[in-house]
């Protein structure tokens, strides 16, 4: 299933990176009106501490909530820390999931690229 600006676009159809740049979106988008509850749009990681493992887990966890909401093509998501490639980027995050619409369950996971809003 694609999304409308997806379906104009006139390169092939790819679900991984579409849902890939979906997830990035939502990340690099910034809350207007506080931390209301199912807005699109996550806070800045940069405002929380890189050794507040309280913070980061609810991040992830408001996180996965926005991939449930905006992102239907990944189901049963999960995002997951993990350690990052140096020290000051000691954490990423993973998100995985299952793609649907396909014929038979395929997992799918990845990655946040570090320039994708974190």
């Amino acid at each position: 299933m694609a999304f409308l600006f997806e379906r104009l676009d006139p390169a092939p159809f790819d679900l991984r990176s579409a849902i890939r740049a979906q997830v990035e979106r939502i990340v690099s988008t910034r809350l207007v009106d506080g931390d209301a509850d199912g807005q699109f749009g996550m806070p800045s990681v940069v405002d929380l501490s890189g050794g507040d493992q309280a913070a980061l887990a609810a991040y992830a966890r408001r996180l996965c909530r926005l991939i449930e909401r905006y992102e239907p093509r990944l189901r049963q998501p999960q995002v997951a820390l993990a350690p990052g490639p140096h020290a000051l980027m000691p954490q990423e995050l993973h998100i995985s999931g299952i793609l649907a619409g396909g014929a038979g369950e395929e997992s799918f996971s990845f990655a946040l690229a570090r320039g994708s809003g974190l």
